[in-house]
């Protein structure tokens, strides 16, 4: 199945990011450039990641809210590496690559590593993301796929390859014996404006049909959005979902998403285009999720962040993340937390702080902070 085949990456020298390909070499300093600059000082010898002189010890630890930094601060934390493909635009495979950590059931994934999906879906045809309409009721597809009742989003960029991504990351959480793990998505990186419809729909590909289960909502041309919503949550049934947001811009409003184009230089009426799409997904996939909890038959019971689509929910912080990574429903205990606090956690931030005398944070260390000789000595420019 597209999405799902992954491989061990190799962690040696000359390996690169994808299990193979040589990544170009980095200037950024690593942990060891850090701890022998603070070893410097201290007079302690410098170490790969920590320096130590009888009672003085120097330790560095990395955090990140997105991107690649998210994984590489992870290294210690989640050691395994694993490489895998997801559909791109035109059904090109994209490499991505997972952390895992074995000993919690827990894979790391980030979104910058997928890009938004234009115009045409993975197989080629048009994305049927919209049906014109933005009254709340449920759409039908047409051929191309499940329609919301949202209208085509003025920069339609879906987020079809994100959903692939996390159907790929639940299938790697899975522990030895079969059960369930623990997925964290970096959605900083995030580059889709559909609300979430595109995952929403890819995700659903995804489902095992069980004996009751409705026809496939791609295949099927009388299936509604929840018919998706049902698959999409069939898909990831069980797994721990945690979205790591690194934005406090709330989905829709004056300060939403959409308003932060225009700072980009987006046009006015673009956004205020994609603002009416993004309000009207919402409130489609709210009735879904609605009568999803009425019948009973949601395979998972609770209730999804992007589905409470009231004015007031829809503007709070963090909801703009949402928009691109559907949280897990209540009842598989997903939810949303700063990237920085994950990935502190993963690394036992809080207890290395209450064991040191003395703690310096700096937002970036780079050639000019550990000086030209050492960057020298690390082959950056300084």
């Amino acid at each position: 199945m597209a999405g799902r085949r992954r491989r061990r990456a190799g962690g040696g020298a000359g390996r690169g990011r994808h299990g193979g390909r040589r990544a170009p070499a980095r200037c950024d300093p690593g942990r060891r450039d850090v701890a022998a600059w603070w070893a410097g000082a201290s007079g302690a010898p410098g170490a790969p990641g920590t320096a130590a002189d009888g009672a003085t010890t120097v330790a560095t630890v990395e955090l990140a809210r997105s991107g690649p930094a998210f994984l590489d601060a992870l290294g210690e934390a989640a050691p395994e590496l694993l490489a895998g493909v997801v559909p791109g635009d035109g059904g090109v495979e994209v490499p991505v690559v997972l952390r895992r950590d074995p000993r919690t059931a827990t894979v790391y994934a980030d979104a910058s590593q997928v890009p938004a999906v234009g115009d045409q879906d993975q197989d080629g045809t048009e994305d049927g993301t919209a049906d014109g309409t933005a009254d709340g009721t449920e759409g039908r597809t047409t051929g191309a796929g499940p329609r919301s009742s949202a209208p085509r989003p003025s920069v339609p960029r879906s987020s079809a390859a994100l959903g692939h991504l996390l159907a790929l990351s639940a299938d790697a959480a899975h522990a030895p014996d079969g059960r369930p793990g623990r997925v964290v998505l970096a959605t900083g990186g995030a580059r889709s404006h559909d609300a979430g419809w595109g995952l929403l729909r890819a995700l659903a590909r995804h489902a095992t049909p069980g004996p009751d289960a409705t026809p496939d909502p791609d295949a099927d041309p009388g299936a509604t959005a929840t018919d998706v919503l049902r698959h999409a949550r069939a898909a990831l049934r069980g797994t721990t979902l945690v979205a790591a947001v690194a934005s406090s811009t709330p989905l829709l409003g004056l300060h939403g998403a959409s308003a932060a184009l225009a700072a980009r230089g987006v046009d006015d009426a673009v956004a205020q285009g994609l603002e009416r799409c993004l309000g009207a997904v919402a409130h489609a996939v709210a009735g879904a999720v609605g009568t999803l909890d009425r019948d009973g038959r949601g395979p998972v019971a609770g209730r999804d962040l992007l589905a409470d689509a009231s004015p007031r929910r829809s503007r709070r912080s963090g909801a703009r993340a949402a928009a691109a990574v559907r949280r897990s429903p209540r009842g598989a205990r997903g939810r949303l937390v700063p990237a920085v606090r994950e990935v502190a956690d993963a690394v036992g931030l809080d207890t290395r702080l209450a064991a040191a005398d003395l703690v310096v944070v700096a937002d970036e260390l780079g050639a000019r902070e550990l000086g030209r000789a050492r960057a020298g000595r690390s082959g950056c420019d300084a």
